[in-house]
């Protein structure tokens, strides 16, 4: 398919966390990582798939992209627990400097 931008358009309407779930992965597989991000958004706010989309980044060795969707998405109305647990753990892993700052 690999016309990512029609894709949103259709998974804003299906709006299923399946379906942004694949989005997302199949985003980042084509290192379409702003357009993985949009897809990203709308499926870190299910703890359940969270972890999914976090191994899925670290296969494809694009850790920081993870990290920084969750970085932005620790600010949504949604954000669960999960994303600033999750977060840590991939600083710890990636960003030791930024963990401190992060449990503070």
């Amino acid at each position: 398919m690999k016309n990512f931008n029609e894709a949103i358009n259709s998974a804003k309407k299906a709006n299923n966390a399946r379906t942004w779930k694949e989005l997302c992965m199949a985003c980042v597989e084509a290192t379409e990582y702003k357009l993985a991000a949009v897809a990203g958004m709308n499926i870190i706010v299910h703890h359940d798939h969270l972890e999914e989309i976090i191994v899925q980044y670290e296969e494809y060795g694009v850790a920081e992209e993870m990290i920084s969707l969750l970085e932005t998405g620790m600010g949504l109305e949604r954000a669960h627990v999960g994303i600033f647990t999750e977060l840590g753990v991939l600083y710890a892993k990636y960003a030791p400097g930024k963990l401190l700052e992060h449990i503070r």
